[in-house]
């Protein structure tokens, strides 16, 4: 699901842009859009990589210390949870600017 969100708001390249932005090719948007593309793209740039890390460290507690489906289901509900706080706080942060 990141990785969408972060694939559809890079395809969109300069859509978005507000249209009186002369010098930006294509530009069709607004501000709004804008600030929902940046949005969007920080979303995703932030909680990528903490998606790969977390699978990382399944894999080593799985392979290395033999884990069971149990300790991962233990783990695995809020550690998505604190992804999404991570990333959706590190979005918010740049709104107002």
């Amino acid at each position: 699901v990141v990785d969408i969100i972060g694939s559809v708001a890079y395809g969109l390249s300069t859509i978005p842009t507000p249209h009186w932005q002369t010098h930006v090719p294509y530009a069709l948007g607004n501000y709004e859009t804008c600030e929902a593309q940046g949005f969007s793209i920080q979303f995703a740039n932030v909680a990528g990589p903490l998606y790969n890390t977390l699978l990382t460290f399944f894999y080593l507690v799985i392979i290395k210390y033999q884990w069971t489906d149990v300790h991962i289901r233990r783990m695995e509900g809020w550690t998505h949870s604190l992804i999404w706080i991570v990333s959706l706080a590190c979005s918010v942060i740049f709104i107002p600017m």
